[in-house]
């Protein structure tokens, strides 16, 4: 019983940790992001839209 709770006490650790880790790279993006000017995320936004539909196209056309 005891291992059983300790066991999950450490996975329970764990995934906190992972949270926090995240939580910080997150936070590391958005101060990235506001650093790029707007009109410049938005030209990134489209091409990567465009991309992506081209992806898809090739796909349909390969079958893959």
């Amino acid at each position: 019983m005891r291992d059983e709770k300790y066991e999950q006490e450490l996975k329970v650790q764990k995934a906190n940790q992972r949270i926090f880790e995240l939580q910080r790279t997150n936070e590391q993006m958005g101060r990235l992001l506001s650093k790029i000017p707007p009109e410049v995320l938005e030209e990134l936004q489209r091409t990567g839209r465009n991309k992506s539909k081209r992806k898809v196209k090739v796909n349909e056309e390969t079958g893959f």
